[in-house]
């Protein structure tokens, strides 16, 4: 029988002149040096409804997720 693979969604950028990342896989999110509203957001969607996310230079992001079965977009440019 096949193992099923485990995927992961990696988004690496900076914010306050030092590195930041997040990471996405089967147990869940993973986060550093993130702003403090993406964090929030972060830690109040459900690891499986997050679609997408990127993060840039000077503590910009996008994140897609779902919320309440509609796709949803939060961004800082």
């Amino acid at each position: 029988m096949p193992v099923p693979k485990t995927h992961y969604r990696v988004a690496l950028g900076e914010y306050g002149g030092q590195h930041s990342w997040v990471v996405q896989s089967a147990k869940g999110l993973e986060w550093n040096n993130i702003p403090g509203d993406l964090e929030n957001l972060l830690r109040t969607i459900a690891t499986h409804d997050v679609l997408d996310f990127s993060l840039g230079s000077k503590g910009r992001y996008y994140v897609k997720f779902l919320s309440g079965g509609r796709e949803k977009r939060s961004e800082q440019a």
